[in-house]
């Protein structure tokens, strides 16, 4: 109990004495006691309800709230890619934008063989379709002028016997539908795209007494090229990447004169 809480309880005693003193005795002292008591006590709840106040404002003050922890995060956040040692990765960007050159290349010229060395099994079943349901109806699916815009590795991995790494490539291209007898028209009519990629590629890194297919995981006797149980190109027969997926991720087209 404080200083102010001990004064306003003995107030009160003496107001409750002196009320007493007054009705047995008719003091006038006692009414003027009281008088002043009450007064005393007037005086005393102010005053204990401000310090009470003042003290509530200054453990307010004391109380110090958390400031709230804001993470920017970075325009260009750059992720960290565990490479082989002494693994060049400028030459592996660039062999993969060979890589993805050479498929639209093959895929506009009806290159099957070409496409078997450089495509999985799946991705190449897709475009050989595309590219027969085209030679049946005497089109050409044109595709040059591609130049890099940006690429980045986005994950790369050892599993087994070969490397598995995915990466997002932007490009631009003029691409286009014609005739196959007709001849390119570059000057007209061009379509210059803009698309982002994603693209998952593998490539045999040691060689193995017990063949297996990358595709189907089956042991392969002989030397084959393709895999007899699902006809995927086998690793072993070649030492380029290979483009297993490729997702499109944007694509806008701005037409030129």
């Amino acid at each position: 109990m404080n200083k102010k809480r001990i004064e306003t309880c003995l107030i009160i005693f003496l107001i409750f004495i002196s009320l007493i003193y007054f009705i047995v005795d008719f003091s006038i002292l006692a009414v003027i006691v009281l008088i002043v008591s009450c007064v005393l006590l007037k005086f005393s709840y102010p005053i204990e309800n401000k310090s009470e106040n003042a003290c509530q404002e200054e453990e307010k003050k004391l109380i110090v709230p958390d400031e709230e922890v804001i993470v920017e995060a970075e325009d260009d956040e750059v992720s960290i890619i565990n490479y082989p040692d002494n693994f060049d990765e400028k030459k592996f960007l660039k062999e993969i934008f060979d890589l993805y050159k050479n498929i639209q290349d093959d895929f506009m010229n009806f290159e099957y063989d070409n496409l078997m060395h450089e495509l999985g099994i799946e991705l190449y079943n897709q475009y050989s379709k595309q590219m027969q349901s085209l030679h049946d109806r005497g089109k050409q699916a044109v595709r040059v002028n591609i130049n890099l815009d940006k690429i980045q590795t986005e994950s790369f991995a050892q599993e087994n016997d070969c490397y598995r790494a995915v990466i997002n490539i932007a490009v631009s291209e003029d691409k286009y539908m014609k005739g196959m007898e007709e001849t390119f028209r570059l000057t007209s009519a061009r379509v210059r795209y803009e698309s982002c990629y994603s693209i998952t590629v593998i490539k045999r890194h040691k060689k193995r007494i017990a063949r297996k297919c990358h595709n189907c995981n089956e042991k392969v006797q002989g030397n084959p090229y393709k895999c007899p149980y699902c006809e995927s190109m086998l690793l072993e027969s070649v030492d380029n990447w290979i483009m297993t997926d490729l997702k499109l991720l944007c694509s806008h087209s701005k037409k030129e004169s």
